[in-house]
């Protein structure tokens, strides 16, 4: 099956129609569904994606996303040991310079560059569209099974239904221990991890291992999953999912930033004082409260002696991009004294 002809089928799927009759389908069909309507438009959002990679293969060079040998390797190694350019190196072997560097950082000739403001897109956000396809292929395989002959009113149909139906309401009713509150469990859980961060900063000697660290992440990692420069948008690590520059800071210092599941953030020398990147330093704020998915932060302007660490900030948490590795939050962090000392005002 083409992808222009599987991409038509889930669209209609996904619309509630019929793909063949044109006829709209009856609401306790399963494709009418929500969760497997949501579903049936992000297999179509895949199948997009796809057939635009698909499209663009056309003008990448001839060896794009072909297999290395180990003499290609060593001869890349040599060429840039000879000071080739990468740019020559790529037209040289016929493929993408972000290929080239790819390749390059794995045989580890050349180190990973910090993230800069055009990285965007992170692998994992490739990957994530990746595994969208798979789902398009399903759902795509479903829809032609309906135009083939299953009958929505035959025995074995219902069945297959009411098997479908009651493995999504298990999925979605989470884990459920007989006679006990799921809320309740779910606030001691919380409660229990908060008085574990707690009794960790109070006294750091007591928890964890002695003897050197080395951090293992994250570090940049090149964007382009394909390995044939579909997207290339350079180094990328997590993302950043709000950024507040405290107006009370007339020097524009003061700054606070928040992660998707890395917490509140504070930086006092993030404008004029580090003219270089590297050498701003951040403090991490709300490690101790419940959640650390954040999705925006706002800070009340003082309208007379502004001083920022007087700043009243609000975070508010869970991330808002509705991926499937989101997270939920559990309410807004609200903090008196410029995080000194936050405390959950839900």
């Amino acid at each position: 099956m083409e992808i222009q002809e599987a991409l038509q089928i889930v669209r209609k799927l996904a619309d509630g129609i019929h793909p063949e009759t044109g006829e709209v389908l009856q609401t306790d069909c399963l494709y009418q569904q929500p969760q497997v309507v949501r579903a049936l438009h992000r297999a179509a959002g895949a199948l997009e994606f796809q057939d635009e990679q698909e499209r663009a293969k056309k003008f990448l060079p001839a060896n794009a996303g072909k297999s290395r040998s180990n003499q290609e390797d060593a001869q890349i190694c040599d060429e840039l040991r000879r000071g080739i350019n990468l740019q020559e190196i790529a037209k040289t072997h016929n493929r993408t310079i972000g290929s080239i560097i790819a390749r390059l950082v794995r045989l580890r000739k050349i180190s990973a560059r910090p993230a800069g403001p055009q990285d965007r897109l992170s692998a994992a956000m490739i990957q994530k569209r990746m595994r969208a396809v798979a789902l398009a292929w399903v759902a795509a395989t479903a829809g032609s099974a309906l135009l083939t002959g299953q009958q929505a009113g035959s025995p074995a149909a219902i069945q297959h239904r009411q098997h479908i139906v009651a493995r999504e309401k298990w999925q979605m009713s989470g884990r459920q221990i007989p006679g006990m509150n799921s809320a309740g469990l779910q606030n001691r859980a919380i409660q229990q991890k908060i008085q574990m961060r707690s009794a960790r900063v109070m006294n750091p000697a007591a928890v964890g291992l002695g003897g050197s660290w080395v951090s293992l992440g994250p570090r940049p990692l090149p964007s382009d999953a394909s390995g044939i420069g579909l997207q290339d948008y350079g180094w990328v690590s997590g993302r950043a999912t709000a950024v507040a520059i405290d107006p009370n800071d007339a020097s524009g210092n003061t700054v606070y930033a928040g992660g998707a599941y890395a917490g509140v953030w504070k930086s006092t020398n993030a404008g004029a004082l580090s003219p270089n990147p590297s050498a701003v330093n951040w403090t991490p704020l709300t490690d101790n409260q419940a959640t650390l998915a954040i999705g925006a932060i706002a800070i009340q302007p003082q309208l007379s002696n502004p001083d920022p660490t007087k700043s009243v900030v609000l975070a508010g948490t869970g991330e808002t991009n509705s991926s499937e590795d989101s997270y939920h939050g559990f309410g807004i962090l609200r903090s008196q004294v410029a995080f000194t000392a936050p405390r959950d005002s839900r």
